[in-house]
């Protein structure tokens, strides 16, 4: 294990702060209290938001979401110190692209517990996609204008998801979004050890990248085979505490 390194996250991933909501949505006269909410890495497109509130409430607001209409968030100092250090404490949300709804009614209550998920969180479907090469690839190439692009395959970047106060996703998370790359990783029992210091150079380098949330964690990890080869070499050449 990478010295001083953190500990890697948990399952399941639950979508709340134990210290309670991380704010308020409204929008129209409707407003609920947000149990988590996790923006993509442009801070404009909300990708997760847990509701809990009367049913009516809650589905008026995802449905103010999905038909396109921006709805306000205003975010409880107390439970959402890193969501503060990048976003202001009131921020408009607007949803893009297809989402998934999932609500549990609350026992001997009209109201529920209701998750708003974008299906670029579904992992398992990003990493069931066949990885494509890049344009230059696919086009024969003279060896006077020799390409300067890598050619290893291109899966698109993955969104991997944690609970809050932990510093990273799950191990075997990270690994099966690594695999589905096809970048060339190890095997064997020291393949964890390898998995940390991917992940520290990955941050290291850009390859995994922090997302704006409350309640709940988010990295976003570049899912370019060529970068991650190039990350483990690099770390392997430089010897960053790699096992032996």
């Amino acid at each position: 294990m990478v010295e001083g390194a953190a500990a890697w996250g948990t399952t399941p991933v639950r979508p709340y702060d134990p210290r309670g909501p991380v704010g308020m949505m409204q929008s129209d006269g409707f407003q609920a209290p947000v149990g988590a909410v996790l923006l993509d890495d442009q801070k404009e497109v909300l990708l997760l938001a847990c509701l809990t509130g009367p049913r009516a409430t809650v589905a008026a607001l995802f449905a103010q979401l999905l038909q396109g209409k921006m709805v306000l968030f205003s975010s409880t100092a107390a439970t959402t110190t890193e969501w503060r250090k990048v976003m202001p404490a009131e921020t408009w949300l607007r949803a893009s692209g297809r989402y998934r709804q999932i609500a549990v009614p609350l026992v001997c209550t009209r109201g529920v517990v209701a998750v708003l998920l974008s299906h670029s969180l579904d992992l398992q479907q990003a990493c069931s996609r066949t990885p494509r090469f890049p344009p230059q690839a696919l086009s024969p190439q003279t060896a006077e204008e020799p390409s300067s692009e890598p050619l290893a395959p291109v899966l698109g970047d993955g969104i991997l998801l944690g609970n809050v106060g932990e510093s990273r996703p799950a191990l075997s998370t990270f690994l099966v979004f690594l695999r589905a790359t096809r970048a060339i990783l190890p095997s064997g029992e020291r393949l964890a050890q390898w998995a940390e210091v991917l992940w520290e150079a990955g941050v290291q380098e850009g390859l995994i990248e922090p997302l704006p949330a409350a309640g709940i964690r988010g990295w976003k990890v570049v899912g370019q085979a060529a970068r991650w080869n190039d990350c483990i070499i690099a770390s392997y050449a430089a010897q960053l505490h790699w096992p032996h």
